[in-house]
């Protein structure tokens, strides 16, 4: 959806003519299997988060890297771990997709894991 950087990072639904505007609005913009879970079926009275643009832009690049984590419907599969990605970025990559958005973590906590992660690979080497 990319409600971040073209717009607002959060968006308050105060009603449900405002649901049915942004459902529509991602309806349109968002092919279904990247649409996060929460842009189909909007309460009226809610806030959408920058944690919406986290779920679609890390299951674009997930489906772009790895092949083996794949989504249908609302149920996510586990990607094989093997020796291409280090276990700590396999767990952020399954935490970012997360269908319930509250679950997922926020950007600063995304940057402070990649951070801790990229530490970790340095020491390795």
């Amino acid at each position: 959806m990319d409600f971040g950087s073209m717009g607002p990072a959060m968006i308050e639904v105060k009603n449900l003519s405002d649901a049915l505007k942004i459902q529509d609005f991602a309806a349109e913009r968002c092919s279904m299997p990247y649409r996060a879970p929460e842009l189909f079926n909007i309460e009226s009275q809610c806030v959408i988060t920058e944690k919406t643009d986290i779920w679609v832009k890390r299951k674009g690049a997930l489906l772009s890297l790895n092949h083996s984590i794949t989504h249908f419907g609302f149920e996510t599969h586990q990607c094989n771990t093997g020796k291409r990605y280090s276990r700590e970025l396999t767990e952020l990559m399954l935490m970012m997709l997360k269908v319930k958005s509250t679950e997922r973590p926020d950007t600063e906590q995304i940057l402070r894991q990649i951070i801790i992660i990229e530490n970790k690979a340095d020491n390795r080497v």
